[in-house]
């Protein structure tokens, strides 16, 4: 237990104004005295309810700046009693003799710079890419505004040399709306799966609190995070298939994940069936449990296309590719309605001979072709549902080389 106090921070609500300001008495009911520590793997938050002390800062001139705060170490909250009561005794703060814990700062500097909370870390095409979120400063709007929390990547093409530019993979509508709405974020990034020509994933769907926490509460105490699907084609730019969905929400009121749920790198597909772990976050700060939840869904099941419109046919087109052999994700075919599945080269005709239906329903159905798939030539398929369908297509597979 001794990551207790990995890590300590001071939060004080000051007026920042050109010129130098002294403050006689620290405004606490304004201020917190915080920290984060570590409890089997997971950041945790807590702080001090009683303090005091005296600050000088002038934002011109940072290295002047002077603070002396002194704090009640009785006043310990973790969000456990069990913890606060073990900090209390020797092995720890030994509050009989030391009541009371003075911080004075030596110097004080502007850092600058950024900080990058690395979420997700792969190689797509001809990079490898470092996604996650800018924790300082925050990403702006074009009219300035900060955005808040957003994805960001970094790319290098040796795993050595990072390059310094960035590119937003992936912001929340309501982020980027004008007007924002209030309190919409996307948390730590995006959980990845990495299929070879599509990056699939999760990303925690941040929601502010609806009222501002109580003082002495945790800071983001009332926070409820949902999971949403990310996809992208070129390991950089991710969308929303469906904005604002969350495709794995927390769970209802009184349940063990109801407060915030976290996504994981940790996605595997086994027999008809993909498995996703992901786990709790007790936003306010107590420690409510520390399991870990398994989803299940159909294999590849993370959407499906299918027709809307009663009576009419429809169809999807696939991007090109090259492969020696196709198979689908499909169920909801019946005898009366199989798909009809055509070749098309790289503008969208269709090439001659090469039509097959499709009539089974499977998580992975190949498709059987009058003859083999051209080879090294660009392709796409185009799936037709006859106005009486029902079917619902997963996913596309395809093969590329014999034996890949």
């Amino acid at each position: 237990m001794r990551t207790l106090l990995a890590a300590a921070a001071l939060a004080a609500a000051m007026p920042l104004a050109a010129h130098a300001a002294d403050y006689t008495q620290l405004q606490t009911a304004r201020s917190k005295v915080g920290f984060s520590f570590t409890q089997m793997g997971v950041t945790l938050d807590g702080h001090f309810e009683r303090f005091d002390g005296e600050l000088r800062f002038d934002p011109a001139a940072p290295e002047s700046a002077r603070a002396v705060v002194e704090v009640e170490l009785a006043s310990i909250r973790t969000g456990m009693p069990d913890a606060d009561a073990e900090v209390a005794g020797r092995s720890w703060f030994n509050i009989g003799e030391f009541p009371r814990a003075r911080f004075e700062s030596s110097s004080v500097k502007a850092l600058g710079g950024e900080r990058f909370e690395v979420s997700g870390l792969y190689r797509f095409g001809d990079f490898y890419h470092a996604t996650g979120q800018l924790i300082s400063p925050w990403s702006w709007r074009a009219d300035g505004s900060q955005v808040g929390r957003d994805m960001l990547a970094y790319r290098s093409p040796d795993f050595t040399t990072w390059s310094k530019a960035k590119a937003r993979s992936f912001i929340r509508p309501g982020q980027a709306a004008n007007p924002p709405v209030k309190g919409q974020q996307m948390h730590m990034g995006a959980g990845l799966w990495n299929r070879g020509n599509v990056i699939v994933g999760l990303h925690g769907m941040w929601q502010d609190a609806a009222q501002p926490p109580p003082k002495g509460a945790s800071w983001n105490l009332g926070v409820r995070i949902d999971l949403g699907l990310l996809v992208s084609n070129d390991g950089v730019h991710f969308r929303e298939p469906v904005p604002g969905h969350a495709v794995i929400p927390r769970g209802r009121d009184g349940e063990w994940d109801d407060i915030a749920i976290l996504q994981g790198h940790a996605f595997v597909n086994e027999g008809d069936r993909t498995l996703i772990w992901y786990s709790h976050w007790d936003t306010g700060g107590r420690l409510k449990d520390m399991h870990i939840g398994l989803a299940t869904l159909r294999r590849d099941g993370f959407g499906h296309l299918s027709r809307q419109v009663s009576e009419e046919e429809a169809h999807f087109i696939t991007s090109t590719f090259e492969a020696s052999a196709i198979a689908l994700n499909v169920d909801g075919i019946t005898a009366g309605a199989p798909l009809t599945l055509q070749l098309l080269d790289h503008l969208d005709r269709p090439l001659e001979g090469m039509t097959a239906s499709l009539d089974q329903n499977g998580v992975r159905v190949p498709v059987t072709w009058p003859r083999p798939l051209p080879a090294g030539k660009k392709t796409a398929l185009r799936v037709h549902y006859p106005a009486n369908s029902a079917a619902r297509v997963y996913a596309v597979y395809v093969t590329r080389g014999v034996g890949s």
